[in-house]
């Protein structure tokens, strides 16, 4: 059985601009899981033309001390993901258990008044672990909803800075 959670923020820029400004933005996205987030990051693809891009992550996540010996200390993460009309859609794939765990998801778009956008993200998180299934499935989903919520707060803050 599997865990579907979605989450929704508000960010100051319409829904056209975030995609190029602050989802596809290598400048935004390194200082954000860097800076901000205090993760590995490194651009394995991005193609803003087409909207794809694959992206390498080195988490710290929040995890219970059964999970975090499962995954070991050089854990690492790859989105894979691409704009599809109006949707991107993305498979995050884990470095540890990648054959047992799958995570995947979209995000939309929808326009704000004053010129905002609510971004909405959907995600499915499958763990076909023996044992701690659902262990995994609650701290991926604690752990995503956490980087969601701060990656909308920190695209607020570079908006900001950005307009001065």
């Amino acid at each position: 059985m599997s865990v579907t959670f979605e989450i929704e923020h508000r960010i100051e820029i319409s829904p056209a601009e975030y995609i190029r400004a602050i989802h596809l933005d290598r400048e935004f996205n390194v200082w954000l899981h860097e800076e901000k987030l205090g993760v590995g990051y490194r651009e394995i693809e991005n193609d803003t033309e087409e909207g794809t891009r694959k992206i390498e992550m080195l988490p710290s996540p929040d995890l219970p001390d059964v999970l975090r010996k499962a995954i070991g200390e050089n854990f690492k993460m790859i989105e894979d993901g691409a704009l599809e009309g109006e949707t991107y859609r993305f498979i995050i794939h884990p470095s540890r258990f990648a054959d047992r765990i799958q995570v995947k998801g979209e995000m939309t778009l929808r326009p704000a008044e004053g010129g905002a956008c609510i971004r909405h993200v959907a995600v499915t998180v499958d763990a076909k672990v023996l044992g701690i299934r659902g262990v995994i499935e609650k701290a991926i989903e604690k752990n995503v909803k956490k980087s969601l919520t701060e990656s909308a707060e920190y695209a607020n803050e570079w908006i900001r800075m950005k307009r001065g």
